[in-house]
């Protein structure tokens, strides 16, 4: 190896430091440079790009002014082009252009550069590209070249817009800018010293220039060239910069930063000679001897250094003197082992347990005093020591003791290894443990006892438990047998009930057999709550994971609440954080606890609002914490209450129990709902101003890949498809709009559908076809779905095939009536197609027909022209556009074919109704209505969907006044009006 000086070394050291300095001043200086010419480049884009974008838009903004003047019925009528002229002097007075009329063969029939009715020549020709030619070629808006003005005798161009009348152009509408115009604009701008800036026609002839004296495109060189087309027309902007002016800038900074490092290297060079010699002064001092400090050590770093090399020295003698202290003093044996286990150098702890004096123990092997039992596993240890396998172990052994005697030892053992890789000598510790195995065999037996005693207790326990068990699945067996013995005879009371009001009771019998009914009603939803909370309880709940949207899911509460809000002429308000974000979870059990919280807010505010929002307030690991706040303006509850809410048949004051009603479980419920899903509930009140109950739930990430309103059906619509094409269905539905949205729905699958109109209709059809299964609305004329369903379950064979209800009323109340009435499910109105076709799927037989028409043709394609009746139907309030449409699968033209009949049709059951109520036929009003709302609310129209519940609920109550009736009728037509307003012809243009 070749040996170098030290002041060699540091020379290579300070050039090989200055090097990076000086290659990255270079580097910074030729970036400088390219910064400078990139700034250049910028800011003559920039300007192009501006003075592009500023003539863009004075022709945009004149081409729109033509199109306005193009579109006026004044054109097709001569006689009143004198009326059209003075629009035209407007035009001049806005954009300071004047305006020409011209015919197709570009005759000039008035110019608002002269007096109307004076003779004009026709519109020039020119040898670039004219407006007037290129407008009756294309039928579109142009922009020309430059021409010379017949009239003013002057470089002009022109922008010219066809007046189209049945697709053919049969005038010309033109705006013509003085070329001055254009030069005044381009000086104007704020432009560096010594560029050019050019606006060129589309034949490359200059419209306006701005050039420095003397200027001439020849010195620019193509890198100094930028060019923007116009949008509007052919034209484009060109800016220009001589290729002299900025080199010698970059010149002078280049020079100016080349001096700069050459100077820089030159002094970093004399100063680490300087330095580089101190150094090596100082270096060459720290080799003296220990203790002889040398004079010329000035540099504090080296001064550290030799005091610490001669603490170091001190402490290295201070060390050893303490190790050999405590290797004499340890409390536990200590001894060095040769790799041949013979003793090296043992302690006087170690003579001590072993019995030995230092001589003898020095004298014999750690084999001679092992007891042979444990002999081998201790060289175990030592050969995988020896093999580099382990660094250390620690093992329990026994010795014996020179007397002959047994001593139990705890060994630790380490191993020094040489500089050449082999062995030194093992490092071991030895402590007596003698004691300590003479107290684990007492431990021991004493375990042994604990151990059996545990044991007892433990069978005591699991006996207890077992005790537990069986309470709790009394409790469960007891608490279903009380639901069903008690649904039992509530069904039958509630069904003669209803026997009972359709026989025409007096009119003492109405209001008992309602408070019956409500009674009823309010006692099944007291089973509900109390079978729900025992599920929870036991662990039995299981939670659903389906894909939906924030939306859907405030859309489906909203219209299980609306009716009760409406009844109460409360307001009720749904918003969302994000309405179309797709999540996964349990949307029952999310329906069941914003129903609670929602129907307490409306059950406790006589007047005003009852909102419900839901927030994202976290994201993780694709999983949301969602937050759902109802809000209300109700009696509010006072603070020293709130503590009580949320508990167990609990109500914070018994006395809203006798007011309003209740059991106390629905708050109980909602938070085990949301703890069951990561959450939690709670609630801020202030007494008489209202209230803000809220939950919290952990949901999934929904699948949101697809568009939403395929993914409204989800994968039980292809199961359908696939697994049930050609099931026949009966559909009891007197509303149209109502029967041809299922209708649609039922054959988007490939299902055969046949329609009866009341449920007489209903009854015959089923005693006469096979059908798989049956969808019955509730309210018909002649006979009502319940009755009918009853008359159905009657019929042979009729026992055990689904029955599904469908129908608007989608209260508890209702969902109990019809299970009563002996239907197996039950479906709310606005139907959404994705509940429907679950419930289809978990109804249909296991084993579907043959296939029959599973290869039914798409709808047609919705035309261009639907996309403008959509874009105004979405602007009308109160329309949930995308919930009409996905009733229909999307299917456009269907939903318009539907929304047309729907406008017409509404109209007149409108008139019927108000002819029904003048005939004082509350029963055919109400049920107008009723199916009003039903279909209403099928095409997403929510606005008349509120009207036509609050007028079924009026009627059903006689709590509305003749002039609420005629005002909610006058609301409902004007929204009727609107939507046919959407609806007209060519309302477009």
């Amino acid at each position: 190896m070749k040996v170098r000086r030290l002041s060699h070394a540091l020379w290579q050291l300070v050039l090989l430091s200055m090097a990076p300095l000086a290659l990255l001043v270079l580097w910074l200086a030729v970036d400088h440079v390219q910064t400078l010419d990139a700034h250049r480049v910028r800011e003559a884009t920039r300007q192009a790009h501006n003075f592009a974008d500023s003539i863009d838009a004075s022709l945009h903004s004149r081409i729109l002014g033509l199109s306005i003047l193009a579109k006026s019925p004044l054109i097709d009528q001569p006689q009143r082009w004198a009326e059209l002229y003075d629009e035209a002097q407007g035009f001049y007075a806005s954009y300071g252009t004047h305006v020409i009329l011209a015919d197709a063969n570009r005759q000039m029939l008035f110019n608002t550069r002269m007096p109307f009715g004076t003779a004009l020549p026709r519109l020039p020709d020119s040898r670039g590209k004219t407006a007037a030619l290129l407008a009756l070629e294309t039928g579109q808006p142009q922009v020309g070249d430059i021409v010379v003005g017949p009239l003013v005798n002057s470089t002009v161009v022109a922008v010219a817009v066809p007046v189209l009348r049945q697709g053919k152009t049969t005038h010309l509408v033109l705006a013509v800018f003085a070329t001055e115009q254009f030069q005044n604009r381009l000086e104007q701008l704020k432009l560096a010293e010594g560029w050019s800036l050019s606006l060129l026609d589309g034949a490359c002839e200059v419209i306006a220039r701005r050039s420095p004296p003397g200027f001439t495109s020849d010195q620019v060189a193509p890198e100094g060239r930028f060019t923007v087309d116009l949008k509007q027309s052919n034209w484009s902007v060109v800016l220009e910069i001589p290729r002299g002016q900025y080199q010698h800038e970059l010149a002078a900074k280049g020079a100016t930063l080349i001096g700069g490092i050459i100077l820089a290297a030159l002094v970093g060079l004399l100063g680490a000679a300087y330095f580089s010699r101190r150094l090596n002064r100082q270096v060459a001092a720290l080799g003296t001897l220990a203790g002889e400090a040398p004079a010329n050590l000035d540099i504090a770093e080296f001064v550290t250094a030799r005091q610490q090399l001669d603490a170091s020295a001190a402490a290295r003698q201070a060390s050893d003197k303490r190790f050999l202290a405590t290797f004499e003093q340890a409390a536990v044996g200590i001894a060095l082992v040769g790799p041949d286990g013979r003793w090296l150098s043992v302690n006087r702890r170690l003579c001590d347990i072993t019995g030995y004096s230092e001589a003898e123990l020095m004298s014999k092997t750690f084999q001679d005093i092992t007891h042979p039992d444990d002999l081998n596993a201790d060289l175990d240890q030592v050969r995988r020591m020896l093999a580099r396998q382990i660094d250390t172990y620690t093992m329990e052994k026994r010795y014996f003791r020179k007397d002959g005697s047994i001593v139990w030892v705890s060994l630790t053992v380490a191993l020094i290894w040489k500089a050449d890789g082999t062995p030194d000598y093992f490092i071991s510790v030895i402590e007596d443990i003698s004691l300590r195995k003479r107290m684990q065999g007492e431990l021991a037996c004493h375990r042994a006892d604990l151990e059996q005693r545990v044991a007892d207790r433990t069978a005591e326990l699991e006996v207890a438990q077992r005790r537990a068990e069986e309470a709790n699945h009394a409790k469960s067996a007891f608490l279903a047998n009380m639901s069903h013995e008690i649904r039992t005879p509530m069904n039958a009371i509630m069904g003669l009930t209803h026997l009972l009001r359709k026989d025409g009771p007096s009119a003492e019998q109405v209001p008992r057999l309602e408070k019956i009914e409500a009674s009823g009603q309010h006692l099944l939803a007291l089973i509900n709550d109390i079978l729900d909370l025992s599920k929870i309880e036991a662990g039995k709940i299981t939670l659903e994971h389906n894909n939906f949207t924030l939306g859907q899911l405030l859309d489906h509460v909203y219209s299980l609440v609306a009716d009760s809000a409406v009844a109460k002429r409360l307001k009720l308000t749904t918003e969302a954080d994000d309405g179309s974000l797709w999540l996964r979870g349990d949307q029952t059990r999310l329906n069941q606890a914003l129903i609670n919280l929602v129907t307490n807010a409306i059950k406790f505010t006589e007047q005003g609002t009852v909102s419900l929002r839901a927030d994202v307030l976290q994201r993780a690991d694709q999983r949301l914490l969602v937050r759902f706040v109802v809000s209300d303006t109700g009696i509010g509850i006072a603070a020293d209450n709130l503590p009580k809410l949320f508990k167990d048949f609990e109500q914070v004051d018994p006395s809203t129990t006798r007011k309003y009603g209740g059991t106390g479980l629905g708050l109980a419920i909602t938070r085990r709902i949301a703890r069951l899903m990561g959450g939690d509930a709670g609630a801020e009140s202030v007494l008489g101003q209202g209230s803000r109950f809220w939950f919290t739930a952990w949901l999934g990430e929904g699948n949101g890949s697809e568009p939403a309103i395929r993914l409204l059906a989800g994968n039980a619509e292809q199961a359908l498809r696939e697994g049930h094409a050609g099931a026949r269905i009966l559909l009891a539905e007197d509303n149209p709009i109502n029967a041809e949205v299922a209708e649609e729905l039922l054959h988007g699958v490939g299902m055969h559908v046949d329609v009866a109109t009341d449920g007489r209709i209903a009854a015959d059809k089923a005693a006469r076809s096979d059908y798989q299964l049956i969808l019955m609305d509730m309210q018909m004329p002649n006979m009502d779905g319940l009755e009918a369903t009853r008359a159905i379950r009657a019929l042979p064979g009729w026992q055990d095939k689904p029955i599904l209800a469908m129908t608007a009323n989608a209260y508890d109340d209702d969902k109990a009536a019809c299970l009563a009435a002996g239907m197996n499910d039950f479906v709310a109105k606005p139907v959404d197609p994705g509940v429907l076709y679950r419930a289809l799927l978990r109804w249909l037989p296991g084993n579907p027909p043959d296939k029959l028409d599973r290869d039914r043709p798409a709808g047609p394609t919705p035309g261009h022209d639907h996309a403008d009746v959509l874009g105004c139907l979405a602007e009308l309030p109160g329309l949930n556009l995308q919930q009409g449409l996905a009733a229909l699968n999307g299917k456009t033209e269907k939903y318009l074919a539907l929304v047309t009949f729907f406008a017409e049709s509404a109209h007149k059951d409108i008139e019927r109704l108000q002819g029904a109520l003048a005939a004082d036929d509350q029963a055919t009003a109400r049920r107008i209505a009723h199916s009003l709302k039903g279909s209403a609310g099928s095409l997403g129209f929510r606005a008349i969907h509120e009207r036509a519940a609050t007028l079924d609920l009026g009627l059903k109550s006689g709590g509305h006044e003749k002039a609420d009736i005629d005002r909610l009728c006058r609301e409902v037509i004007d929204l009727l009006a609107d939507i046919r307003h959407c609806l007209e012809p060519g309302r477009a243009g």
